[in-house]
Formats: structure tokens, sequence, C-alpha cells
């Protein structure tokens, strides 16, 4: 269990340095050195951003710690960071992942670069960001307009997917019911985060059909991604880039998000 531990805290400590740099650094850059601390908008974003933030990396530490307490490596409601072996899909019989993180995080970059890009040729993005204009300059719109709402809010599903993961990996695939199991892996949990993406997206698209059932679709697409692969940091990829593509197709020409994709 100790080096199952070790494991997990470097998983947590990865995950921590993320954090800083997505929800602390890149939006404080975007404040003081791009002309973001002239918006009072910008900054009480940020803000909120920065309070609820907070909830789920607690949780990621909380847990991390009880299951080294409990001495096991999978209880129901440990933290999923990097546990491929949940699903049961991407690995082995023996839990050994076929392909590693680093891979499938640079196989997800590329794919959501050019799905993204393409997205701007025909302005069909899967999600739309909030039609806001920050009085700053277009690097700093562009910063504002990603984080620290994409790392955030991909964060604050974490506990969610993490619990009904784990249930259903200690219910289900252990003792042999895969059908279950897969049935909670590709259905009941991207409904059950499909719904509450909306819940924290209501306010901004409460008025649409449409725009509900993309907000709907990008957590059930979301919410899979991250149970087949046991990691939320593909979810998250596809968030940053989606919404960066968006602001940039916005205040940039065709021309320079081509070079900036280059």
């Amino acid at each position: 269990m100790q080096d199952g531990f070790k494991s997990e805290l470097k998983e947590l400590m990865w995950v921590t340095i993320l954090s800083f740099i997505m929800v602390v650094a890149v939006p404080i850059t975007a404040l003081f050195l791009f002309g973001g601390a002239e918006s009072k908008e910008a900054i009480e974003k940020s803000s909120f951003y920065w309070g609820i933030g907070g909830f789920s990396l607690i949780y990621c530490v909380v847990m991390t710690f009880i299951q080294f307490a409990l001495k096991k490596k999978h209880f129901i409601g440990n933290v999923v960071l990097n546990d491929p072996e949940l699903s049961g899909i991407l690995t082995n019989k023996q839990g050994k992942p076929y392909i590693s993180l680093k891979n499938l995080i640079f196989i997800a970059i590329l794919l959501f670069t050019l799905i993204s890009f393409f997205a701007t040729l025909t302005n069909t993005f899967f999600v739309s960001i909030p039609a806001e204009e920050f009085q700053v300059t277009e690097t700093g719109n562009v910063l504002l307009s990603t984080e620290p709402a994409s790392f955030v809010e991909t964060l604050l599903f974490i506990p969610i997917i993490s619990f009904f993961l784990t249930f259903s990996y200690v219910k289900f695939f252990l003792k042999k019911n895969k059908t279950m199991h897969y049935l909670m892996v590709f259905l009941i949990i991207p409904i059950i985060v499909g719904l509450g993406w909306i819940a924290l997206h209501f306010y901004r698209y409460g008025s649409s059909e449409a725009g509900l059932l993309a907000v709907f679709l990008f957590g059930f697409f979301g919410a899979m991604l991250t149970n087949i692969t046991g990691t939320p940091l593909l979810w998250w990829i596809w968030h940053f880039f989606n919404n960066a593509y968006q602001k940039m197709n916005l205040i940039l020409p065709e021309n320079t998000i081509l070079i900036i994709t280059i």
C-alpha cells in the first residue's frame, strides 16, 4: 500500500501544481500583464472561480489521505485522478494500461485542437462561452475566457465521478457484474454528470433549449471520457480548447488562428 500511496500522492501533487498554474497563475497573468485588472467583471469572475475551485482540491487531498489510512487501493469515493483500471476498458487483466497517461494527453491535445480549429471554420462550437468582452488585450481576453473556468468547472465534478465510478468498480466490476458496470460507465454516470453540468450552467443557457442540450451533451461525453480513461484531464483539455478557440474566433482573424494552431 505504501507504493500505491506514493503513486496517489504523486498524482495529487501534479494536480495541485496544475491547479495553481491554471486557476491562479494564468488568470493573474491575464489580470496584471494584459490589462485584466482594469476590468471589474474579470476580477469578479476570477474571484468566483478561486472560491469554488478549492472545494474539489480539498476533496482530493482528504480522500487521498483517507485511502492511506484505510490501506485500500480502491474504496467507494476515493479520488479518481489517473485510474484507468476502474473502467477495465483501456487496461489488461492485470490492470495495466494499454496506453500511458502521457500519450493520452498528447492525443487529446492534438484531437481537441483540431476539433476546435475546424469549429472556427464553421462557427459551430460544441458549447458556447458567455458573450462578454473584458476591456483587456486580446491575449488577456482569451486567457480570462478560458481559465480559471475550464479547469475549475471540470475539477468540480471530480467528487461526483469519483463516488459513482468507484462505487461501480467495487460493487459491480470486482464482483464480475460487468454488464451493470459498463451501464454505469457509459450511461448512468454520464447522465448524472450531464444533468449536473446543466445545473451549473442553467443561469447562462436557461432560455435556450438548444444551449441546454449542448451543455448536457458536453457533460455527458466529458464524464464518459473520464470514466473510460480514469482521468479528468482529457475532459479539461477538451473544455480548454473549446473555450479558447471560440473566444479567438470572436476577436481574431481566421489566418491568425491558423498560425496559432500550427
